[in-house]
């Protein structure tokens, strides 16, 4: 068969979730072409497939058909046959990462699952011994409204008790997500922040995309999860370097598919105040102590 357009979708978490669907289309059909469907990270797709394959910034050319991943079915190109599978029945009942593997096609196994790392090129900078990323959606104001739930307003205590261990703390991400008293790793070109997670021994982080980017590094991590359910975004096959931590206690929780449609931790924050992101710092600490 020819060339296939592979199409990923926007956020840095969102691509990276593709790999092992990418690998699998690959080994299914030869000679991918992937296309992102959003200008937001074309530097960073070419970071993620340049040395695999071609990177197209816009699909040209003659195609034998497409792959649609989850986030882009409704992108696709018309010209071309569609070779992806219809998921929307299975969102919520499995992993993103699986999501994207069933859009290629049937037939995958758990090994499908585990990548190589594909930053061979980058080389790792020890800057601290643990970093930290307290990301969540802030492109505009009703992203910030809507994400900040994914933040865990806690990160300055857990850095602070982990300074007093004698590790050193670092803080990535873009410049508003510093976190006070650390080492200020933000607004740092993509290829030197995987340079740091490579450096590092832990990372922390919120749901955000880095937290899916260490585990294709392979870095030790510890997420936390608020409203975020584990179902979509924990696969125990592809995340296999994560600790996550939640609230297990809270019968609300997670509430990511609890309204149809409807973003329920948002509408429900009067009455819940988000209590989801009330964990105690010492839990996030003593996972790092263990881990190293």
């Amino acid at each position: 068969m020819g060339k296939i357009l592979f199409a990923v979708g926007s956020g840095l978490g969102n691509i990276v979730q593709t790999l092992p669907a990418f690998h699998y289309a690959n080994k299914k059909y030869g000679h991918i072409t992937v296309w992102c469907a959003s200008s937001s990270y074309p530097e960073f797709v070419k970071l993620l497939y340049g040395d695999l394959t071609e990177v197209a910034d816009i699909p040209k050319g003659e195609y034998e058909g497409q792959i649609m991943t989850y986030h882009v079915s409704s992108l696709r190109d018309k010209r071309f046959p569609v070779l992806s599978n219809d998921v929307r029945g299975f969102v919520g009942k499995m992993s993103e990462v699986e999501l994207n593997l069933r859009c290629v096609g049937d037939g995958y196994t758990d090994g499908d699952f585990s990548v190589a790392s594909v930053f061979s090129g980058i080389d790792k900078k020890s800057e601290s011994d643990v970093l930290i990323h307290n990301g969540y959606n802030k492109t505009t104001e009703r992203a910030r409204e809507v994400w900040e739930a994914k933040s865990y307003p806690y990160w300055e205590k857990v850095a602070k008790t982990l300074r007093v261990q004698g590790l050193t703390v670092g803080s990535i991400g873009s410049t508003d997500e510093y976190v006070e008293g650390t080492a200020n790793l933000t607004g740092k070109p993509i290829q030197e922040t995987i340079g740091l997670l490579k450096g590092c021994k832990v990372f922390l982080s919120n749901d955000t995309g880095t937290y899916h980017l260490a585990n294709v590094i392979g870095v030790p991590n510890v997420v936390v999860f608020t409203f975020t359910c584990n179902r979509k975004n924990y696969d125990v096959r592809f995340h296999k370097y994560s600790t996550v931590v939640r609230r297990e206690d809270l019968d609300c929780s997670p509430c990511q598919f609890a309204m149809k449609h409807k973003k329920a931790w948002l509408l429900r924050k009067g009455e819940c105040k988000w209590m989801c992101r009330e964990i105690d710092p010492d839990v996030i600490v003593n996972i790092v102590m263990e881990t190293l």
